[in-house]
């Protein structure tokens, strides 16, 4: 499928999201294959996905060039997928997030604010000391720290199931 496919895409569905309080984060098209990956403020829903579904596929089904042989799918981006658009950092206010750099550079915090530039987030310092033979982490005053958008490889919420 041709790229200007996936401008299409995100043009038929800019005044559908906006109507279901959603939000783009990413089209994909490989091969034969589109996925489109929504999100909102709230939690997707199966409805939601399924009337997406219907407006791009009876779309693709009339736009000269595309295959009639292709698969659609459509869904939110699921946990463990990183963070791609500002809204998706919004709506992660207050949880903590794995960050990797473009320099390398692993950091882990916080999310404390967003703008549309980058992140704040909120770093723990611990120190881990020995006490009679037993390691005791001290907590250290907390750092905050500022990073744009631009220099983050990749963000990914982590998860405490244990809470």
């Amino acid at each position: 499928m041709q790229a200007s496919i996936k401008i299409h895409i995100e043009n038929w569905l800019k005044e559908k999201l906006a109507e279901e309080n959603l939000f783009l984060v990413e089209v994909k098209l490989v091969a034969n294959k589109v996925q489109i990956f929504v999100d909102g403020m709230v939690n997707v829903t199966i409805d939601q996905c399924a009337e997406i579904s219907k407006l791009v596929g009876d779309k693709l089904d009339k736009e000269p060039g595309v295959s009639d042989n292709y698969t659609l799918e459509v869904s939110s981006p699921g946990m463990s997928n990183p963070l791609r658009v500002p809204q998706q950092y919004q709506k992660r206010m207050g949880k903590e997030l794995d960050i990797l750099l473009n320099d390398g550079t692993k950091v882990e915090g916080i999310l404390k604010a967003q703008d549309d530039l980058g992140i704040t987030i909120e770093i723990e310092k611990k120190e881990k000391t020995a006490k009679k033979s037993k390691a005791v982490a001290v907590e250290l005053p907390v750092e905050q720290r500022y990073i744009e958008l631009a220099n983050i490889k990749k963000a990914i919420v982590k998860f405490n199931f244990k809470q």
